[in-house]
């Protein structure tokens, strides 16, 4: 028999040191945890040998219901006003989900500091068509976007005198037909391929199809194909697929990402959309 007061005093320090305020009590073998929002969770202590599995799941399950609770009583406006679009590989049975390519789209939305997915009964409940919210949803992600050449993207991390010293290099010259994708405040950016008319317009600016590699789950390299091309690596040659796979291989060792992060994407602009880049 497991000391159920040795579970309550450390299930209550655990909450305590997350930020909860809870009273605990027991009744019978479930452990009844009440917190100053008015929440009360029922756990049950039957499946517990050890006081550590105990401690550990009924914190964890404690805190998801927390969070399914203020995610199911967060208005309809706060839900739409921050709703964006992310790729996945591997989709989930109770996650409202379209496609795109190979790829499944979820949606997702910040609440508290944590994430979010959208599921079918959230949808049903906001009674909006789904192409609407789709729309919604990409313009939320739209919003979120900055686009920066090489200089102000050093000018805004590291400095503008260290900026000015590094365009002056033969290194910048080689960069000159890249720039830089960076959403702010999301946790996976990769929907950003679901709006092409983004790449559209690099691909304008540089007269040339743009390779996109993602470096992070919020940031994204974008490189001018003819630019490489200048530089001696035509797009049909063995060289160039060498070079693309060395540089995705470095960037994902750097950035640890899942797919579909872990892909090169090219925006074509015979087709105007966004492809997977087989290397």
């Amino acid at each position: 028999m497991i000391s159920t007061k040795t579970i309550m005093q450390k299930v209550q320090r655990d909450l305590s040191d997350k930020g909860y305020n809870t009273n605990i009590s027991l009744k019978g073998d479930f452990l009844c945890i009440k917190d100053n929002a008015g929440f009360c969770g029922v756990f049950s202590l039957t499946p517990y040998s050890k006081v550590e599995d105990a401690r550990k799941n009924i914190v964890i399950q404690f805190e998801d219901i927390k969070k399914q609770t203020s995610h199911n009583q967060m208005s309809e406006d706060i839900i739409l006003g921050d709703v964006y679009p992310c790729l996945t590989n591997k989709g989930k049975a109770n996650i409202f989900s379209g496609s795109w390519n190979s790829f499944r789209v979820e949606y997702h939305f910040n609440s508290d500091g944590s994430d979010n997915a959208i599921t079918p009964l959230d949808l049903a409940k906001m009674k909006i068509d789904k192409l609407e919210f789709n729309k919604i949803a990409l313009t939320n992600l739209l919003q979120k976007i900055k686009i920066l050449d090489t200089a102000s993207l050093l000018e805004e991390y590291v400095g503008k005198e260290f900026s000015e010293l590094f365009m002056e290099t033969q290194s910048a010259q080689q960069l000159a037909g890249c720039c830089y994708l960076l959403v702010e405040d999301v946790v996976d950016f990769s929907g950003v391929f679901l709006i092409p008319d983004i790449f559209k317009k690099l691909s304008k600016k540089y007269q040339s199809d743009i390779l996109l590699i993602p470096i992070s789950t919020n940031f994204l390299m974008i490189i001018s194909v003819k630019q490489l091309e200048l530089l001696g690596l035509s797009r049909r040659s063995k060289k160039f697929k060498e070079y693309l796979k060395e540089l995705v291989k470095e960037v994902n060792d750097f950035s640890n990402t899942d797919l579909p992060l872990a892909n090169t994407f090219i925006y074509k602009t015979r087709s105007s959309a966004v492809e997977l880049l087989e290397l």
